[in-house]
């Protein structure tokens, strides 16, 4: 009989030392901002342990803020077995339901992610463009631990590169949907000039470097660096930026107004004599020199630095003449 009455003491004593160590550990948050459909134990107190994901109340609908009565979440409170003592004078407790943005970045790499590996030459992310509507703001979704972003539904039209995708944003009753429209690229590596590449200059590798582009900001532009290099810019080429195939050409190894030599070759014999081209030209290319000797005009091909070669007897001949 005593041992009883001493277990039911204990009993009473560890009941009320829970309790008190209940309603000293629970802590009314400043501010109660639920993220979900209803209003978690946590949301409301500090220091709530493995119950803090009890569900007390509905939340309000997100973007608005709601009260709860004091005397319901005591009634709630007590229900999980704990205490709590409200401030003196305090009758009721806002609850809030704040919204979350979502970027128009955010929906981008959502999409990008998603069509990485579907489109020929792509298998990441990075090997695309997306470009959205300018129109197209951020999306408002009520504020969650985990606010989901799913694309429900995506078409393509590869012809003119555009996409239709059927999004949803945030869950439960506050769930926003959209359809997205918007168009896509593939991005390829390409070689651009390091720095501006003056006029004239013949290219080496050390000029390049490797970039990824959108292939519609390609265009007809060169693709590979062996097209590139030992090619002389036919006008000053931007840094940064793909070379079209029509800003390169030949290097010119004979200028205008250069002082040349012109050879003559026949079997076992060479005749030389000086020149002054009257234009510029790459190797194997026509270019007209002024015999200085003469002062007659020949037809020469540039054969090196200048250097002209003639073929034609007749031309031949005259460079003879002046020997």
């Amino acid at each position: 009989m005593r041992l009883a009455k001493l277990i039911s003491i204990a009993l009473i004593f560890t009941g009320v030392l829970a309790a008190s160590v209940s309603a000293q550990t629970l802590k009314l948050r400043a501010k109660v901002n639920a993220t979900s459909d209803v209003v978690t134990f946590d949301d409301f107190f500090e220091g709530t342990g493995a119950s803090g994901s009890t569900a007390f109340f509905r939340a309000p609908r997100a973007g608005r803020t709601g009260a709860v009565r004091v005397s319901r979440l005591i009634a709630a409170v007590e229900r999980l077995g704990y205490s709590w003592f409200p401030p003196s004078g305090l009758r009721s407790i806002r609850v809030s339901r704040e919204m979350a943005t979502v970027e128009v970045d955010q929906i981008a790499d959502l999409i990008r992610r998603e069509l990485a590996g579907a489109i020929p030459d792509t298998q990441e992310p990075d090997d695309l463009d997306i470009t959205l509507p300018v129109r197209l703001r951020t999306i408002r979704i009520a504020d969650t631990t985990s606010a989901q972003i799913v694309i429900n539904q995506l078409d393509l039209t590869p012809r003119t590169r555009s996409f239709r995708a059927a999004m949803s944003f945030g869950e439960g009753e506050n769930q926003v949907q959209r359809i997205i429209e918007g168009r896509y690229a593939v991005r390829r590596r390409v070689p651009v000039p390091i720095a501006a590449i003056p006029r004239n200059q013949i290219i080496t590798y050390e000029d390049l470097i490797w970039v990824r582009l959108a292939d519609t900001a390609i265009g007809n532009a060169v693709t590979r660096a062996e097209d590139l290099i030992g090619k002389s810019a036919r006008r000053t080429l931007s840094e940064g930026r793909p070379v079209l195939a029509v800003d390169l050409e030949a290097p010119r190894i004979v200028l205008r107004n250069q002082l040349v030599t012109v050879m003559y070759r026949v079997p076992g014999m060479t005749l030389t004599a000086r020149g002054r081209a009257l234009r510029d030209a790459a190797a194997g290319e026509s270019v007209s020199v002024l015999n200085l000797s003469s002062n007659r005009t020949i037809v020469a091909t540039a054969i090196g630095p200048g250097q002209v070669s003639v073929t034609n007897a007749s031309e031949g001949l005259l460079v003879a003449s002046v020997k």
